[in-house]
């Protein structure tokens, strides 16, 4: 069991997640995206270029690495008590099930890792988080590297992860994702520091 509350901020690649984060961050909630785990030692050397080295492994090699970041992000979370994280383990098993390249039994133990207290879903229109990504999206955001390819991997990441947050009958507040980044992050900072 976890002894402190913590939030989930997730939605499209582009959709404005990391950088809402960050002015959280600045606000005083303590925040935390994956790409923080760099300045952990052990998982710092394959977090160089993460978005290419899942291409280059195995089902088996490949489940276990999005469980190491998971596992890895979860245990910074509980010690440093986290409560704000970007997307926490859902955009990634929702990826690894679009992509089919990784063995998802194994990916299923994620279920058992703990529930966050709400999950803020920045909605954004497909095409805004393509003019915002400026056709510079990597392999993990797309099926290729035409607009196209962004665009059809996106619409089912949209659908498929909305049905996983749905199954695993998590609280989900949709907030419009076009509104001004500071106004969105207002609008979770006064929910989260009304709650803690």
């Amino acid at each position: 069991m976890i002894d402190w509350k913590f939030w989930v901020i997730t939605g499209l690649d582009y959709s404005g997640k990391t950088s809402v984060l960050r002015i959280l961050a600045k606000k005083g909630i303590p925040s935390l995206h994956w790409s923080d785990l760099r300045k952990l030692s052990f998982i710092r050397p394959v977090l160089e270029r993460p978005y290419d080295i899942v291409f280059e492994m195995g089902p088996l090699s490949r489940a276990s690495f999005i469980l190491l970041i998971t596992s890895a992000m979860l245990e910074t979370m509980e010690r440093e008590k986290i409560v704000l994280v970007d997307s926490y383990w859902y955009r990634f098993y929702v990826k690894e099930v679009l992509f089919g390249e990784s063995e998802i039994e194994v990916l299923k133990k994620l279920f058992d890792f703990p529930k966050p207290v709400r999950v803020f879903y920045l909605e954004v229109p497909v095409e805004i988080a393509l003019k915002r990504s400026n056709g510079k999206f990597t392999k993990y955001e797309a099926f290729g590297s035409s607009p196209e390819d962004f665009i059809r991997f996106q619409k089912l990441l949209d659908e498929n992860l909305r049905v996983l947050l749905k199954e695993l009958n998590l609280d989900v507040k949709f907030i419009d994702g076009t509104l001004p980044l500071e106004e969105i992050a207002q609008k979770i900072y006064n929910e989260i520091t009304t709650s803690i």
